[in-house]
């Protein structure tokens, strides 16, 4: 349909494709589960019962102010009997899960075993089909990426995700407008002027990132991107920062660059971490306590000495030093 009225209005007048393109953000924003989707809901309109294998899980903005989000006295973050499949394929099997406040914790595991989903799972990028995932004392397992972040909750990904056409301070500003800047602060020039402690920190830490400011962010090397996003996220000043393998491709320096700055930032936010980690070497600098995920459940849970002596994780796990 819209290659056809695109082919008709190219002929008619000079601006189709902000047209075009205006249609395209209001099908997004109207149906974004696609004709499917907005045809189930009208039939839920209508009063009729459509099938539904997930059952839908959003809820409406103006619902983030009213959730009470004090902390549990017990834990940060946990998870109950929480399953998540795609594909017909089961990828979280039942898993608990308990992360406590101001503790760095690491997950590790054979590749498949669910670690990058459990992130997955708490941040809205896959449905939870069954169980209860709770954050500071909100069930938020039907949470969207947007409202989890808003909740204090800041992800670093498997592979660097920055603003690569964007320079280093531009994607540092990003970061620091996140869950901050107001609608009528977006017209104006003040917030390129922003600054904040955490940010200055943050940038003691990772010195080369002040004397690259103007660089595009694309052009720096791998290491140099995964320390900019650790930076982005820690800017946020979340409550709790998952990081997806932040060491991956850093030199056995950087590796311990990346470890120190990690259990500082945690300390200066009195946050919490969790770290999806392979390097042991990394694992005894900063690991509070350790996860072992298999299979989407967790196998073993304790400190790293504790875990290195079970005989069911040696079973399935084996870890390797740089």
């Amino acid at each position: 349909m819209i290659g056809l009225l695109a082919a008709i209005w190219r002929d008619l007048f000079a601006y189709w494709e902000v047209l075009v393109a205006l249609i395209f953000i209001g099908v997004v924003r109207l149906f974004p589960d696609g004709l499917a989707g907005a045809a189930a809901t009208l039939a839920r309109m209508a009063g009729l019962r459509v099938a539904s294998t997930i059952p839908e899980k959003r809820i409406d903005a103006p619902d983030i102010a009213t959730i009470d989000i004090r902390p549990s006295p017990s834990s940060l973050l946990c998870f109950r009997k929480v399953e998540v499949s795609q594909g017909g394929v089961n990828i979280l099997n039942g898993l608990d899960l308990d992360v406590g406040t101001g503790v760095v914790n690491c997950f590790i595991g054979p590749n498949g075993a669910g670690k990058t989903s459990t992130f997955n799972a708490m941040t809205g990028r896959l449905p939870v089909r069954s169980g209860e995932i709770h954050f500071r004392g909100a069930e938020i397992s039907s949470f969207q990426a947007w409202q989890v972040a808003r909740l204090g909750i800041g992800r670093k990904f498997q592979i660097p995700t920055v603003f690569a056409q964007l320079s280093v301070n531009e994607n540092l500003q990003i970061a620091l407008w996140a869950n901050r800047i107001r609608p009528q602060e977006m017209l104006t020039a003040a917030p390129l002027h922003w600054n904040s402690l955490q940010r200055v920190r943050t940038l003691e830490k990772f010195v080369f990132l002040e004397s690259n400011m103007a660089v595009r962010a694309g052009d720096l090397s791998q290491g140099m991107r995964q320390m900019l996003e650790f930076a982005m996220v820690a800017i946020t000043e979340p409550r709790l920062l998952l990081l997806d393998e932040p060491c991956a491709g850093l030199s056995a320096h950087e590796t311990r660059h990346m470890m120190e700055a990690i259990t500082s930032t945690v300390d200066e936010l009195q946050a919490s971490a969790i770290v999806i980690e392979h390097d042991m070497s990394a694992l005894e600098k900063i690991a509070g306590n350790v996860v072992v995920l298999h299979q989407g459940r967790s196998l073993a849970v304790g400190s790293l000495s504790q875990i290195k002596m079970s005989a069911d994780v040696k079973a399935v796990y084996l870890g390797g030093r740089k």
